[in-house]
């Protein structure tokens, strides 16, 4: 630390934390603002303005899959959809960003084995079922 007038501080860690816990083994990202804005964009057309919303969802999705990979110490074997374009999108360039990371601190990551399950939301068969349709 450059500030440590004192020399008191011996070691500085990133920490990642991107992302919620919502059980020992389950974790949301929560990102609905920018959810709402590709798919009404979908819908209405604006193809410019979707590709920037699209790209800028994109990063936000891997960067938080990151931040969540890395809080675990671990690479995990990623599954996604193979009819979501945007899942398989998430998958490969998150893929090759850890791929990249473990090369540079292989020591730093834990040896366990661990799956990452990338769902598209527009391919849901569960809500159906919970819920109730009224037209």
């Amino acid at each position: 630390a450059i500030s440590d007038e004192k020399g008191r501080i011996e070691k500085v860690k990133e920490i990642y934390i991107d992302f919620y816990v919502t059980d020992p083994d389950i974790y949301s990202l929560k990102i609905p603002s920018l959810i709402g804005k590709v798919k009404l964009l979908d819908i209405s057309g604006g193809d410019e303005e979707f590709k920037s919303t699209q790209k800028q969802f994109l990063k936000v999705a891997e960067d938080s899959l990151f931040s969540l990979c890395m809080s675990l110490r671990r690479v995990p074997n990623i599954t996604y959809s193979t009819v979501s374009k945007t899942g398989q999108k998430i998958a490969e360039r998150l893929s090759s960003r850890l791929e990249r990371e473990y090369t540079q601190n292989h020591k730093d990551f834990l040896q366990e084995n661990l799956e990452l399950l990338i769902f598209d939301r527009k391919e849901d068969p569960i809500t159906p079922l919970i819920y109730n349709w009224s037209y």
